[in-house]
């Protein structure tokens, strides 16, 4: 676990080592471990969910399973195809629900800010820690993140440009900051 958690604060903090792939200047692409990998399949949703949920229709309500595993995506849609695909196969009715945006009423210049903004953009725009116009749920669905090793797995199609065990390190340090060390203190 010391190893493990070591690893991780070294991706958080940049201290893994680095390369170029070819075509690049900047040496950003770092070498992941051959057991942290889920080979490249056709199906990748399918393959990655298998892999890091073995299991899942019959222990989604096991909070410390859920708790074990993680998919870290690169993009929310890749978020949200990985989220769908697991919600419909679980039993119980999708439910659908919608945002309501729109421009606050009591602003000065509303009439001018309807047009720029209408309803049906706002629900196109995305961002960071604001959740969808549209979610897809079902009930007591749970996701949490990753707290060892064990349930730990990336999946890498680099489409021939490097190895498919090297990824470029764009993980944020926020992912990071929660993730338990297990009594490990100042880790060098």
């Amino acid at each position: 676990m010391r190893e493990f958690s070591k690893w991780i604060l070294d991706i958080d903090v940049g201290r893994l080592p680095t390369c170029t792939v070819e075509g690049e200047d900047d040496a950003t692409w770092i070498t992941i471990p051959y057991d942290l990998l889920i080979p490249v399949a056709d199906n990748p949703i399918d393959v990655v969910t298998s892999i890091v949920f073995p299991d899942i229709l019959s222990r989604v309500y096991d909070i410390s399973y859920i708790k074990e595993r993680c998919i870290l995506c690169p993009t929310n849609d890749d978020v949200d195809m990985i989220n769908l695909h697991v919600l419909c196969k679980m039993s119980g009715d999708m439910h659908e629900m919608l945002s309501a945006d729109e421009i606050c009423r009591s602003t000065d210049n509303f009439a001018e800010l309807e047009i720029m903004y209408s309803s049906e953009r706002l629900n196109t725009l995305r961002f960071l820690g604001i959740p969808n116009h549209k979610l897809n749920l079902k009930l007591y669905v749970t996701a949490s993140r990753v707290t060892s090793r064990v349930g730990l797995h990336f999946y890498i199609d680099n489409n021939g440009k490097c190895g498919n065990n090297m990824t470029k390190n764009v993980v944020y340090k926020e992912v990071f900051y929660n993730l338990p060390l297990h009594g490990i203190n100042n880790i060098e």
